[in-house]
């Protein structure tokens, strides 16, 4: 998508703009991105609601 300019929403869209300006790879911003937001569900959900 950053080939055609459209830039996405939500922690896509972040990401995308961050791998654009720091010349990082997409795929591993998504995961550094996502990884603190599984946690923070894990944590307020029970670890049982996270997961089924």
């Amino acid at each position: 998508m950053l080939s055609n300019n459209f830039i996405d929403g939500g922690v896509t869209g972040v990401s995308m703009l961050l791998a654009s300006a720091f010349k990082l790879p997409l795929s591993v911003l998504l995961l550094v991105i996502n990884l603190p937001l599984v946690a923070l569900v894990r944590v307020a959900a029970g670890y049982a609601g996270a997961t089924s």
